[in-house]
């Protein structure tokens, strides 16, 4: 329907033309298809420079660093969050509709650099925002990520309490994106719990909603994080299919920070089959990658204490990891 619209514009509406290349960006990265995302994101961003609409040019500036991080380009979505913020505190914070959007945006690539006070103020504020002027899609995002600090502080009663608060929400409001990121998150406590049944519940209610509005980035996150809850249950046949499905989908969509899920998760499965030493070298191959994160690390750092191995034997698998060739291994992994 948007390139219909597009089809019909006069090249003089440069206005309407930036809008429409937004939006159509908008769907391709909601979807999970980065490059095209990126490539109108951009045309909407040549189009809004040259026009004096200061709400279009931040929103396609928060769009477009929302793309840089869900790709593992954290270094380059902070700088895009940073000037868009810049230039919206420039202007009345209560008019400014796109300020609780940059604010979750900012919050969740401090997230991933693991500047963690940072991001919690950040979400804080844009929930705080986003709720005063009833921005519901923001709302949600902030709260879902004000979970994920929650638990990373160990306070796993709060992140429960934000997550249950988001998917009521969520599904008043009929957004079913979001009900299926708090399913995949209620499932990711669940897990951290020890109650892997309860956890791979959730990820089965997750994994339709994502099928059917086509949410590709999604749906491979809840495809590894199933595969994971598999391994800890023993289900490890499963858990392979689940691996396989969510790393080629990551792949194929670009989405780096869940490729180095997958590539975890199969270190993992390596380790249930008793092959510590692969097991390792996965690990310091996802370690070894620019795009590595604090939430890969604490996967990370939860398996090495689980196994409870020998120090120098860690240290000596991770390196021989980090030596390896990431593409090359990325297709073992998928033909194994």
């Amino acid at each position: 329907f948007l390139r219909r619209a597009e089809a019909l514009l006069s090249p003089a509406r440069k206005r309407d033309e930036g809008y429409i290349h937004l939006k159509i960006g908008e769907a391709f990265f909601r979807s999970g298809e980065f490059a095209d995302a990126a490539r109108y994101t951009e045309m909407a961003l040549q189009c809004f420079k040259a026009l004096t609409d200061p709400d279009l040019l931040l929103a396609a500036m928060a769009q477009y660093g929302q793309i840089k991080a869900d790709t593992g380009e954290y270094a380059e979505s902070e700088q895009y969050y940073q000037s868009a913020l810049r230039l919206a505190r420039s202007s009345d914070k209560n008019a400014n509709p796109v300020l609780p959007q940059i604010l979750y945006g900012l919050g969740n690539t401090h997230w991933r650099l693991g500047k963690l006070e940072s991001a919690n103020q950040f979400c804080e504020e844009s929930r705080a925002l986003a709720e005063e002027i009833h921005d519901t899609n923001t709302l949600l995002l902030a709260l879902n990520r004000l979970g994920v600090l929650a638990g990373l502080v160990g306070n796993s009663a709060r992140e429960g309490e934000l997550y249950r608060q988001a998917l009521t929400l969520a599904i008043s409001s009929g957004n079913r994106e979001r009900a299926a990121v708090t399913l995949n998150n209620l499932g990711a406590l669940a897990d951290e719990q020890g109650d892997y049944q309860k956890a791979m519940g959730y990820y089965r209610q997750a994994i339709p909603m994502a099928r059917e509005i086509g949410a590709q980035q999604s749906l491979a996150l809840y495809l590894l994080n199933l595969a994971n809850s598999q391994i800890r249950a023993g289900d490890l046949e499963s858990a392979r299919e689940h691996l396989r499905e969510g790393l080629a989908l990551s792949e194929h969509i670009g989405a780096t920070p869940w490729m180095l899920i997958g590539v975890i998760f199969y270190a993992r499965l390596e380790a249930a089959l008793g092959n510590i030493p692969r097991a390792l070298e996965l690990l310091g191959l996802a370690e070894h990658h620019p795009a590595h994160s604090i939430d890969h690390q604490r996967l990370t750092e939860q398996m090495l204490n689980e196994w409870n191995l020998d120090e120098r034997e860690v240290i000596d698998a991770m390196a021989r990891g980090a030596a390896l060739d990431w593409k090359a291994s990325l297709m073992q992994l998928l033909m194994a």
